[in-house]
């Protein structure tokens, strides 16, 4: 699959091929529709946060379709659209019990501690994602609805 990656802190962000993602029994693939661009994404690419290795791939505010679902994985369809929130807790520390895994010690982040969102497809531990109806737009419309 395609991906855009930062091989060295400030050099050009590239797009480049990398291995599929797999799901263990209990994540799932999403295939990216769309990710944000946070300005997150250019201090990552300026080598501007000591804990990110690299090379790695940016991108931790996306939405798109479950293209593959671990064998563990029963609430989650193929084809089903969803929102995937960026952080990665231990799931057993204090802020993780308390619903702050974005304080987690051990916890990891698309596009900071793991591969993240610009790229085709994205492996997500399944509890992170967030069903989104079937009608919700995955991309920004070309034009935008009038709120009455």
């Amino acid at each position: 699959m395609r991906a855009a990656r930062v091989q060295n802190p400030r050099k050009p962000v590239k797009i480049v091929e990398v291995d599929d993602p797999e799901p263990a029994p209990d994540q799932v693939v999403v295939k990216v529709s769309s990710s944000g661009v946070c300005h997150s994404d250019l201090h990552i690419a300026k080598g501007e946060f000591a804990s990110v290795k690299y090379p790695i791939t940016l991108g931790h505010e996306p939405a798109g379709t479950i293209h593959e679902v671990g064998e563990a994985v029963k609430n989650l369809k193929i084809g089903q659209p969803v929102l995937v929130y960026p952080g990665v807790g231990c799931g057993h520390c204090w802020f993780c019990l308390q619903g702050e895994e974005n304080h987690c010690e051990e916890g990891r982040f698309f596009g900071f501690g793991q591969d993240g969102a610009y790229a085709e497809y994205l492996l997500v531990e399944s509890p992170a994602t967030y069903s989104l109806s079937r009608d919700c737009p995955l991309t920004r419309p070309r034009r935008l609805p009038v709120l009455e």
